[in-house]
């Protein structure tokens, strides 16, 4: 019986293992940041959760020319609400993709 138990546990914690997603230092998912990273040259990358209407994470990505932030979003719907959104209120576009807008 404890033999059983044993297996169980590895086999869980096999299970559990290869379900968590792997992410960078700044808590990003390495493997999914929508492209923005190579696109704007980021050298660091900090995430945090936005906050925000529509976004999903809100990133400072230093780049060459200075710091910019960058949000995320679910999808190009959600992107394309969001910036409405912050269009209205004085916010400048700086770069784009599918999933991801970079502000000033």
């Amino acid at each position: 019986m404890k033999r059983f138990t044993g297996l169980t546990i590895v086999l869980v914690t096999l299970a559990l293992t290869g379900c968590s997603s792997s992410s960078d230092v700044s808590g990003h998912p390495s493997n999914d940041d929508g492209g923005y990273q190579q696109a704007l040259g980021c050298t660091s990358v900090q995430s945090k959760p936005s906050g925000e209407i529509y976004a999903q994470d809100r990133v400072t990505c230093t780049t060459a020319a200075g710091d910019v932030t960058v949000y995320t979003f679910a999808g190009p719907e959600a992107r394309d609400n969001w910036r409405g959104v912050a269009e209205q209120l004085g916010s400048k576009v700086l770069r784009e993709g599918d999933t991801w807008l970079a502000v000033e």
